[in-house]
């Protein structure tokens, strides 16, 4: 449909550099193009109505913005907090968001260890090393929070990311150092402490919002790590 040619693609099979970077612009997609897809769209019932497109926010309307919640976020190599294809499609989705200047933002945990960094030895065997995770693309909020875990109230902030063209993404943390074994890595330890690591996204994640003072109309949660904000 576009004729982009090969350079357009999100990966290239068997390398591990440069890849998931490409984006559609909107001045590739010509009148002929837009056509076709409306068409495809239609076929398949998924064409919003007349209402749904021409809605708009006013000032006395109710919020409509999204708070996407995933336990990884895969924007860039560089930002280590994502295991796979799961981090790898929100973090899709955070760009596409951003690109599209949707009224959005995603929430996850800043991992200070992220996933494992795995290498091969002598003997072609699989080595996992865990590297301590750079917060050169991080802002501080300031705010603050609290969220009680195993019987103690644990203070939390976060960080937005400011790069990777990626929507509003804030990443909960524990202030104090003692409290960040909850979020040392990603999927660490046993169920009490993915339990922990859960608390921390889906109670510690809505409460920040909150002190952010961000309206939120809609939760999303990228499987059920955030599950407990929708008791929140």
């Amino acid at each position: 449909w576009l004729g982009l040619g090969s350079s357009a693609r999100f990966n290239i099979p068997g390398t591990t550099e440069n890849n998931w970077r490409w984006r559609l612009v909107a001045h590739q997609l010509h009148p002929g193009v837009t056509h076709s897809v409306r068409q495809a769209v239609a076929r398949g019932g998924r064409l919003p109505t007349p209402h749904e497109e021409t809605m708009e926010t006013t000032p006395d309307s109710a919020p409509n913005t999204v708070a996407y919640f995933c336990m990884e976020f895969g924007l860039d190599a560089s930002l280590p907090i994502y295991s796979g294809g799961l981090g790898v499609l929100a973090g899709d989705i955070m760009k596409a968001a951003g690109d599209q200047q949707r009224d959005f933002v995603g929430v996850g945990i800043f991992w200070g260890e992220g996933y494992t960094v795995q290498t091969l030895d002598e003997n072609n065997q699989p080595v996992d090393a865990y590297v301590e995770t750079s917060r050169d693309v991080l802002e501080p909020t300031g705010v603050t929070a609290t969220v009680r875990i195993r019987g103690a109230d644990i203070p939390i902030t976060a960080y937005r990311v400011i790069a990777f063209g990626s929507a509003p993404l804030y990443l909960v943390e524990p202030i104090d150092p003692a409290d960040r074994w909850i979020s040392r890595r990603l999927y660490e330890g046993d169920g009490d402490h993915r339990v922990a690591q859960e608390l921390l996204l889906g109670v510690g994640g809505p409460r920040i919002l909150r002190a952010l003072q961000l309206p939120i109309a809609t939760y999303h949660f990228n499987e059920g790590h955030a599950l407990f904000a929708g008791l929140e």
